[in-house]
C-alpha cells in the first residue's frame, strides 16, 4: 500500500480507468455482445449470447444448439426406503417453448445393512410427461459394489441428454432380493434447450 492515502486513491482510480478501457474494448467485439431478440438468429456463431425477450431467458449457442445460460437443478433426499418404490420428485419447466438438456445426474446412496452383488438396489432417474407418465431413464445406478452403511457418491452423464418428456422428474428405486433399507440424496442438473 502506498505511503500516502492520496497515492492509494490515485492507484485505485488508475485501476478503474484501465478496467473501464478494457470493458469499452470488449463491448465493441461481436462475440461479447448480448443480442435481444424474439427468435434465434439463422447464422449464429459459437458462444453467441441471445436474450430471448419473449421467453425472458438468456441463451448461448454451443456450436450445435441453443442452451440456457442458467443451469437448473432438481433434487430430492429420502431415508428408510425398504421396498421397490417410485418417487415423484417434482415438476420441471412446463412451457411448450422449452425442451430440456440434461447435463448430469448425481446420487449419494447408503444401504444400511446387507448390500452385495445379489442383494442391492437399482436407482434410476426418469424424466416423464406432465401427467407423470411415459418417459425413459436418463441416469441409472446400482448399489451392488457399495459397502453397507457407507455413503457412496455416484455421478455421470445422462444416457439421453434431450428427452422428449419434460414435465416431471422421478426416481425409481428397485429392490433386488433382500438388501438393507436405502437412503438416497439425488440431484439432476439441466439447461433449457432453445427451439
Amino acid at each position: 500500500m502506498p505511503a500516502r492515502p492520496e497515492d492509494y486513491l490515485i492507484s485505485i482510480y488508475e485501476k478503474l480507468r484501465l478496467f473501464e478501457k478494457r470493458i469499452a474494448t470488449l463491448e465493441t467485439r461481436e462475440d461479447f455482445k448480448i443480442y435481444y431478440e424474439t427468435a434465434f438468429p439463422a447464422s449464429p456463431f459459437n458462444y453467441m449470447f441471445v436474450f430471448r425477450t419473449d421467453l425472458d431467458e438468456l441463451f448461448f449457442y454451443d456450436g450445435t444448439q441453443w442452451l440456457s445460460e442458467t443451469v437448473y437443478t432438481v433434487r430430492h433426499s429420502q431415508t428408510g426406503i425398504g421396498a421397490t418404490t417410485t418417487i415423484t420428485v417434482g415438476r420441471l419447466h412446463w412451457s411448450a417453448d422449452y425442451a430440456l438438456y440434461i447435463e448430469r445426474g448425481f446420487l449419494t446412496t447408503k444401504v444400511l445393512t446387507t448390500n452385495d452383488g445379489a442383494n442391492n438396489w437399482d436407482v434410476d432417474f426418469k424424466v416423464v410427461s406432465r401427467l407423470f407418465a411415459g418417459g425413459g431413464n436418463v441416469f441409472e445406478e446400482d448399489t451392488s459394489a457399495d459397502a453397507p452403511d457407507v455413503y457412496v457418491n455416484h455421478d455421470g452423464n445422462p444416457s439421453d441428454a434431450t428427452p422428449a418428456n419434460k414435465g416431471g422428474f422421478q426416481i425409481i428405486c428397485t429392490k433386488n432380493n433382500s438388501p438393507g433399507n436405502l437412503e438416497i440424496h439425488a440431484l439432476m442438473t439441466y439447461r433449457l434447450l432453445g427451439t
